[in-house]
């Protein structure tokens, strides 16, 4: 049993949402403006809360310590990200930021991954669009082909650790059970 549940897990963390090289590229595109050279694209969505990874890799002419990434969004979907506001970059090296989108209703949506330059007597602006179409379900549609396998794991997971806890109980009450009869008897 612990052989399967450790088996499970290992092939979890392999097919997992963190795992960016297994991960399947939903929509790319890109676009370079004179100065910031911008990329955009979009991973497989996750079965434990629907969120869709947006990565966005740009990359510089320049030097600069005010650039901030910003994401163009209708109001069906949201885009959070846990990167500062202000970003300090070096010339013609290549940084890659992750944000997370959260799907609130169906339909199709067009977002835009913007990367702004602030500089002190100009600013430069590179951005990239993306469609995304999201399903009454709020799933990517086209669905990619590893999310079936991952609901199918995760219900797995669910499952093994289900049996694993009543199985733990049980032994739990059948090994304390004596020893509480015990404790609940006055004694004599």
């Amino acid at each position: 049993m612990k052989k399967i549940f450790i088996t499970l897990i290992s092939l979890f963390l392999i097919y997992s949402n963190s795992s960016p090289m297994f991960a399947q590229e939903l929509a790319t595109t890109s676009t370079s403006a004179n100065k910031i050279e911008v990329e955009s694209f979009l991973e497989s969505q996750s079965v434990w809360n629907k969120r869709i990874p947006i990565i966005v890799k740009f990359r510089t002419n320049f030097d600069s310590n005010n650039v901030e990434i910003t994401w163009d969004t209708p109001s069906g979907i949201s885009v959070t990200s846990n990167q500062e506001k202000f970003l300090t970059v070096v010339a013609n090296q290549t940084y890659t930021y992750t944000g997370y989108i959260t799907p609130i209703n169906p339909g199709s949506y067009s977002i835009s991954s913007n990367v702004i330059a602030w500089q002190y007597n100009t600013n430069y602006t590179s951005s990239s669009p993306l469609t995304l179409k999201i399903s009454d379900n709020l799933l990517v549609d086209p669905l990619p082909a590893d999310y079936t396998g991952m609901v199918v794991l995760k219900y797995a997971i669910f499952t093994i650790g289900g049996g694993l806890i009543l199985f733990g109980l049980f032994f739990i009450v059948k090994k304390f059970s004596k020893v509480f009869i015990k404790w609940l008897r006055p004694p004599l």
